[in-house]
């Protein structure tokens, strides 16, 4: 009969992005704007510069994405669909000069003010974008800690004290999983697949099959790392031992990460 040796159940909290980083991102962007744009133009002079610099990097590759034995609707060969990409493209630098130099225009005064104006806009939707994506999962570094750092502090043996208010559930001792000269790896790996199978779940408004199969996904990788010595429960998508996203299936405990590594 198994026995549960470890349990850490924490939530996962998207949140909003803090107003310091907002404006930081937006002010780091907005004083870039004219420096970028004065190195575009000492590196892109003229229409053979522009081939050189934007066409033909695109075009080749372009030409390693395309089937050679590839045949479009209207009957263009690979070779025809790049000839014809070359010429296009090759002929826009005109188009490309009159759109940046708008947008990088002094107005009123302001250099590059349409370029700083689409910046302040975006800053909004950069926050809510990274807080969903990635911050819930990863935490910031000033402020606290995302559910995939503490997955992985606690799946390496180390105490996860002082979060408490992101704790649902916490019993027995965090425990070291990783094989054997793997502990390095075993933590880079999982915090990028807790990442991704965090994200993806969130955008998919926590449709139960792709949690499904992000969660196996994950549980496949702890069996990979895992130390055999330790005789653990096999990890299974809601086993005995798992690491799985879950929620918001009830007001209470919302969306979390619930670890279970359970014994044999």
């Amino acid at each position: 009969m198994s026995k549960v040796i470890s349990e850490l159940v924490v939530s996962v909290i998207a949140g909003s992005m803090p107003e310091e980083v907002n404006k930081k991102w937006e002010e780091m962007a907005i004083n870039n704007a004219e420096l970028g744009n004065k190195r575009r133009k000492s590196k892109i002079k003229t229409n053979v510069d522009y081939e050189g610099m934007v066409v033909l990097p695109a075009t080749n590759k372009l030409n390693d994405y395309i089937n050679p034995t590839f045949i479009s609707r209207s009957g263009l060969t690979k070779k025809e669909i790049i000839s014809k990409h070359y010429k296009n493209a090759a002929l826009s630098f005109q188009k490309y000069q009159d759109k940046l130099d708008t947008v990088h225009e002094t107005v009123d005064g302001v250099t590059s003010k349409r370029y700083k104006d689409a910046i302040k806009r975006g800053a909004k939707n950069y926050g809510k974008n990274v807080c969903e994506k990635l911050l819930a999962f990863t935490g910031m570094r000033f402020k606290d800690t995302g559910c995939a750092a503490m997955a992985i502090k606690w799946l390496d043996g180390q105490q996860i004290a002082g979060m408490q208010e992101f704790i649902i559930h916490m019993d027995g001792p965090p425990i070291q999983i990783a094989k054997t000269g793997l502990r390095s790896a075993f933590k880079s790996c999982l915090e990028q697949r807790l990442i991704q199978a965090g994200a993806t779940i969130f955008r998919s408004d926590f449709s139960p099959d792709i949690a499904k199969l992000q969660n196996d996904i994950t549980n496949d990788l702890m069996n990979a790392l895992a130390n055999p010595t330790l005789n653990l429960v096999p990890f299974e998508t809601g086993g005995e031992s798992h690491v799985d996203f879950k929620g918001p299936d009830d007001k209470e405990a919302g969306y979390r990460l619930d670890i279970r590594v359970s014994k044999k």
